[in-house]
């Protein structure tokens, strides 16, 4: 057996486990062709990350997909797949900001506290 046949057999049993507790198969294969295609548009990292970047991609879609549907008020299986490869997409670019912002706040602490707070005071405060 090769990687690639480990990696698709991985993959399989992945999204039938999934399956199997509610969430859909076509999300999760268009979040992880997203994430895929991110990796591939990105062109950095090893084949290992690009590879992780594809399950990245897949949880996103996994767990925003259903939100972003219901928001959007999306009912056919097209769209939602696509935006399911949309989200997959974007997912990795969503984890990396996360990690830079929490790479920020571990060096200062305060200065995080500072920018929140000036953000939460543009927000309210009363404009002209």
């Amino acid at each position: 057996m090769t990687v690639i046949d480990w990696i698709v057999s991985a993959f399989v049993v992945f999204t039938a486990f999934l399956a199997l507790h509610g969430f859909q198969t076509s999300h999760l294969v268009a979040g992880f062709f997203g994430g895929i295609m991110r990796a591939v548009i990105s062109s950095k990292g090893t084949i290992s990350e690009r590879i992780a970047s594809g399950f990245v991609g897949t949880v996103f879609a996994m767990y925003f997909t259903p939100l972003a549907v219901w928001m959007l008020s999306i009912t056919d299986t097209q769209s939602a797949n696509s935006l399911a490869f949309a989200i997959g997409m974007l997912g990795l670019y969503v984890a990396e900001a996360c990690i830079g912002i929490a790479k920020q706040w571990a060096s200062n602490p305060g200065k995080f506290r500072r920018d929140i707070s000036d953000l939460v005071i543009r927000i309210f405060s009363k404009r002209d």
